[in-house]
């Protein structure tokens, strides 16, 4: 039993037991008041003296206790009695504060005593020796003991690791006489992960994939000190959520022992390629798991297809089909999910509902279940069924966060929250709609909708999008601390990041359609009068935007493609319409939405026929495509066919019955004639008290019969039912325009804006009320510039916003800010120099130096104080410019105009020193230093002999530099560069030791030495000893603020330690101390990509491949930056280029993904 609930049940009987002694004590106090005390004397003890005086002694006391207990009142018993229960309470749990430490943190290993064949002597001595080899592992968490026994058989030992709740048991046979490090061990495996497990936080993990329990190790004897507990770790480190570190070990183990096959480490290294989105490396080891013998193989099958499933390879149906006969007869919930799954894919939510039904009978109940489980329910029209679930899903996400290790909880957490609200913001969709399907089918045959409905929808989407956007945040942050700390690590959470980002976009996808629907209803985009003179043209399309973002981030989506052709048709651009539903039709032509659209791109040209041919190619390829029939009515309608358009409306009943369908049908027989509206009355008048579209229809149907007085009582239903109905607002107001009630008219008309203010008919209406009836013609022309100057911008805030871009470090819009500023405004040193500093930033190197030689040309030969510093600072940018572009002799002569302008800026000297060491030009430096040595005063010089060292160190010869290093020691003992340039030469030889015993006789002569702080904190660093590093670095930094590298280790640190900030802050300095500077610029950006800063993260990357153009990590995470920002040509040009780099990496592979999914 739980220890837990053992101390519960500890003070509940104490409770009891509280009350029990207070009822005593009141009643042997009474009890005590009547009869007298009786002696307590022992016949035949007489003769034992000793023992009487000790009972005397006890009785004594015993009786001071009980006088005491007689004094007390009942309530003051009580009192005592449950301080003295607490006190019992506290103690047990001192006592066993240890078992409150969660089961699930910990990984539990059960070995069993060996099987020796003999008398278990050598059975049990390995056993123990093991259990103790792994406790001195070096993995806190991993808990192992011995087993009392041994079992018989796999379903024995089962058994054992159930009820020892073990996530691991081992136990086999070994030879007789044996030891653990000798090979003579055949072990078998009970792997059953019951505490937190890291395959949990992965995306798409849960509810999908399982692994079987027993294993057998191999059928040759081993090592088991050398095989088993590295596996052990490997194991512990993949059920801690370190999956990279647990391939790296697995992969060691089968380098050294290449005849260690078996199913569970390829399943497991299968589970990992397929968590980094690798499908097809996944794949291949799970053909290798199932190629060998095995326990419940079925259950490979399963992973096996859900790992095609994600790869969209078409072979997961015969994987999935393997399964199922593999389980012969027997039944797997994660099959089930998976195939809900397929069936979603393929459109059939209902048969997807049946498999997650019975999956949820088969699984423990947990969020992404409970969450797939809200979509069948959606999609199949059970709403209520569908809050239900997710009302129980929400519940679940609190108690699934147990499922994971802590750092990676938040993305866990984040992860089923977007999904949450996605959800919430569907189903909040759905019962506004009365949807059934697909959105993109339903929004096809949906009226407009009050934008005022919309509003919460849109939001619910746009914490989805930001929590998945937290999400991949989160993740690359998590793959930076790992990689910093662990090379070669990090990889997973990387891919993580990517996966968190294609939820978003489908989230972002939904967003967009709904931000489409509230366009239908707002002004189209068109520019006003200030803005088309400023030259800033229309604001474009919020929807659209996004949808063009996804549809270059991720090419040929079926799904965006069509919202594509939607969005451009519902602006007008039949022609660029058109052209999105061809692809579509394309890309899938056994789907109906491309060909639907085609039928209404034809439709809204008046073509017809083509409309209906189209139409019909719709139904042809799914038979439940609604949205066909009523494009069909409408053209029945349009033609006067009402027995056509009726017949549609007679399908539509049996494949979308409710409210809306029933409200369209009534609209039909309204606009069929006045035969029709009797029946249309009909079909409304029940539902208009509870539905305030069906009043608003019953409303019109009485204004077309001629009777506005009963149509004006009707849409004052309609917002009884819903107050902040905008169109009945708005109707109503027309309607009592009609009936000469203008100033209720007007009323009406504002409580239709004040319901939607973007109610452009409402706004109209309105303007031609002031502008007639009303005759206020001032405000209505206030109602009309409204309407043509929405969305005007300030251009004299320009330079403003784009001061607030460079603070967020986002450089191109800064520049387009700028730029704008100067077109409205030329000739502005200051902007000028502000656009030249974002180019620079941006990496646009060229354009930077236009814009800081356009400042020299502004301000040569003003006197002006500011002006003169704003041209020095020009100069100093130039010269940085040149630097950057290594132009030395430009840098030079500018660095050299700066110190003219200003002396105290630059020394002429330092700055060509400085361009010396940024080129890392040591022959020259060498030359330079020999001549200086060679002079009279060299050979007494410690600075000459200094510079010597130097030179020769960083050309490679350590015996040199260590001879000339010791000859300006000799010259001047408390020389400290010297003592750093022999550390750092010792430690060039592999003496780190020496070296750090060096460099702090340097620091003893000079404390504050920057210098070698900094050596001396790398020394540490290295040695794994990080805050005396940190400690080293802060003093460095604190002696001498100027030194790149002591920003950028100390950066590295920070990442190690999961302190962004202050690693992208180190690393910033770095580079603006050095611009070349590649491996700092390749750790800014990825600590940018981090936190999703793609612009910033795109310079950094650019920068350090500018100073090494072969930087393979820095050309992988250019490209996902370029995914990231939409540039998808980009990407794929960076992609290709890390395959040629290095094509055997892990980065190449993970390239050759992303090209697979960009081409």
């Amino acid at each position: 039993m739980d220890t837990l609930v053992l101390l519960v049940l500890l003070g509940l009987l104490t409770v009891v037991g509280a009350v029990v002694t207070t009822l005593l004590i009141v009643r042997r106090r009474r009890t005590d008041d009547v009869l007298p005390s009786t002696p307590h004397a022992e016949p035949g003890k007489a003769d034992a003296p000793e023992h009487e005086a000790r009972g005397a002694r006890r009785g004594k006391r015993m009786a001071r206790l009980r006088t005491y207990l007689r004094t007390l009142s009942r309530r003051q018993a009580l009192v005592l009695a449950l301080i003295v229960g607490l006190i019992i309470v506290s103690a047990g749990y001192l006592l066993m504060q240890d078992q409150f430490v969660s089961r699930a943190d910990r990984f539990i290993v059960v070995v069993a005593p060996f099987d020796d064949g003999g008398d278990g002597t050598t059975g049990q001595s390995v056993a123990t020796e093991l259990v103790r080899v792994l406790q001195g592992a070096g993995q806190r968490a991993i808990v192992a003991s011995v087993a009392r026994r041994r079992p018989a058989d796999p379903v024995e030992a089962l058994a054992m690791a159930v009820d020892a709740e073990a996530d691991l048991l081992i136990w086999g046979q070994v030879e007789a006489g044996s030891l653990l490090d000798q090979a003579a061990l055949r072990p078998f495996l009970i792997y059953t992960p019951t505490g937190i497990y890291g395959p949990n936080a992965w995306d798409g993990y849960l509810s999908r994939f399982t692994l079987p329990r027993s294993y057998v190790l191999t059928t040759e004897a081993i090592n088991g000190q050398a095989v088993l507990v590295p596996l052990v770790v490997a194991l512990y480190d993949y059920a801690m959520g370190e999956p990279d570190r647990a391939l790296n070990r697995l992969d060691q183990l089968q380098k050294d022992y290449a005849a260690l096959e078996n199913p569970l480490i390829y399943a497991l290294r299968g589970n990992i390629f397929w968590a980094r989105g690798l499908a097809d490396a996944a794949a291949s080891q799970y053909r290798q798991a199932l190629a060998l013998p095995g326990h419940e193989q079925a259950l490979l099958a399963n992973n096996l297809g859900a790992i095609l499933f994600d790869g969209s390879n078409p072979e997961a149906l015969a994987a999935y089909a393997e399964a199922v006969r593999r389980l012969d007869g027997r039944d797997l919930g994660e099959l089930r999910f998976n195939l809900a799954l397929l069936a979603f894919r393929e459109q059939r939510p209902a048969d997807a509902l049946v498999e997650l039904e019975q999956a949820r009978n088969l699984l423990p109940d947990n969020a992404p279940l409970l969450l797939q489980l809200t979509t069948g329910y959606r999609e199949t029209g059970q709403l209520q069924a569908a809050n239900t679930a997710l009302e129980e899903a929400e519940r679940q996400m609190r108690r699934d966060t147990r499922l994971v290790p802590t750092p990676l909880r938040v993305m866990f957490n984040q992860r089923h929250e977007a999904r949450l609200y996605e959800e919430q913001a569907l189903l909040a969709l759905a019962r506004q709609l009365e949807t059934r399907g697909q959105l993109i089918w339903e929004l096809e045959i949906a009226p407009v909708q009050p934008v005022r409905s919309l509003r919460p929808v849109l939001a619910d989407l746009q914490r989805a999008f930001e929590a998945s956007e937290a999400e991949s945040i989160q993740w690359r942050r998590h793959a930076v601390t790992e990689a910093a700390a662990f090379p070669g690590t990090g990889l997973l959470a990387s891919a993580q990041a990517v996966g968190a980002e294609r939820n978003r976009d489908r989230q972002r996808y939904y967003y967009a359609l709904v931000h489409g629907e509230i366009e239908r209803t707002t002004l189209s985009e068109r520019p006003g009068f200030l803005a088309a003179l400023f030259g800033t043209g229309a604001p474009r399309s919020t929807g659209l935007a996004v949808l063009d973002e996804l549809d270059q981030r991720n090419l040929n989506i079926p799904a965006v493609v069509n919202a594509l052709g939607r969005m451009y048709r519902l602006q007008g651009q039949r022609e660029r319409a058109g052209e999105r539903y061809d692809q579509a039709i394309q890309l899938a032509p056994q789907q109906p939405e491309g060909y639907f659209g085609q039928g209404m791109v034809a439709f809204e040209r008046g073509e017809e026929g083509d409309a209906t041919r189209f139409f019909n190619e719709a139904l042809a390829r799914n038979s439940t495509f609604f949205p066909s029939h009523v494009a069909l009515a409408r053209i029945a309608e349009a033609q006067g066919d009402w027995a056509t358009a009726l017949t549609h409306y007679a399908a539509l009943q049996e494949l979308r019955p409710g409210s809306l369908t029933t409200i369209s049908y009534a609209r039909l027989l309204r606009l069929s004639g006045p035969d029709g509206w009797a029946k249309a009355e009909a079909q409304l008048l029940g539902l208009s008290t509870t539905n305030a579209l069906a009043a608003i229809e019953l409303a019109r149907l009485y204004n077309d019969a001629g009777h506005p007085e009963r149509a004006r009582d009707i849409y004052r239903d309609a917002l009884r039912l819903e107050r902040s109905n905008s169109t009945a607002a708005f109707e109503l107001g027309e309607t009592l325009m009609r009936l000469g009630d203008y100033e209720g008219a007007e009323r009406a008309l504002r409580d239709a804006l004040r319901f939607d203010s973007t109610n452009l008919d409402a706004r109209l209406v309105l303007a031609d009320l002031y502008h007639g009836p009303l005759n206020d013609p001032a405000r209505a022309d206030r109602e009309y510039e409204a309407i043509l100057e929405q969305g005007l911008r300030d251009p004299a805030a320009l330079e403003r916003i784009g001061d607030a871009f460079m603070a967020h470090g986002t450089y191109d819009q800064a520049i387009t800010a700028y730029r704008e500023t100067l077109a409205a405004q030329p000739g502005v040193a200051q902007v000028h120099f502000k656009l030249g500093e974002a180019y620079a930033a941006r990496g646009r190197l060229e354009a930077a130096i236009g814009e800081q030689e356009r400042v020299l040309e502004l301000t040569a030969g003003s006197p002006e104080l500011t002006l003169v510093d704003l041209r020095v600072q020009a100069m100093i940018a130039l010269g940085d410019l040149h630097r950057r572009s290594n132009n030395l002799s430009l840098a030079s002569e500018f660095y050299t105009q700066a110190t003219r302008l200003a002396p105290n800026r630059v020394n002429a000297q330092l700055g060509l020193g400085l361009i010396a060491v940024a080129q890392d030009n040591w022959g020259f430096a060498q030359s330079y230093f020999e001549a200086a040595a060679a002079l009279p005063d060299g050979p007494t010089s410690a600075h000459a002999q200094f510079w010597v060292g130097e030179s020769l160190l960083r050309r490679g010869d350590f015996y040199g530099a260590a001879e000339r290093y010791n000859r300006a020691l000799a010259l001047d003992p408390g020389f400290a560069e010297a003592y750093l340039g022999l550390a750092q030469t010792r430690h060039a030889q592999g003496e780190s030791n020496l070296a750090l015993e060096i460099v702090n006789q340097g620091l003893a002569q000079r404390p504050t030495y920057a210098e070698a702080l900094l050596f001396k904190g790398k020394l540490l660093q290295e040695q794994q000893r990080h805050k005396e590093a940190m400690n080293a670095y802060n003093q460095s930094i604190a002696a001498n603020s100027t030194i790149a590298e002591t920003f950028y280790w100390r950066g590295v640190l920070a990442l190690q330690q999961n302190d962004e900030e202050q690693a992208m802050s180190d690393l910033n300095r770095a580079i603006q101390l050095e611009a070349n500077f590649p491996d700092a610029a390749y750790w800014l950006g990825r600590a940018y990509y981090a936190q999703g800063r793609y612009a910033d993260a795109a310079n950094a990357f650019d920068q350090a491949l500018t100073y090494r153009p072969d930087f393979v990590e820095a050309m992988f995470y250019r490209g996902l930056v370029a995914e990231a920002m939409g540039n998808t040509a980009e990407a794929i040009r960076a992609y290709r280029t890390v395959i040629q780099l290095d094509a055997s990496s892990d980065f190449a592979a993970r390239a050759r993904v992303q090209l697979d999914r960009l081409t």
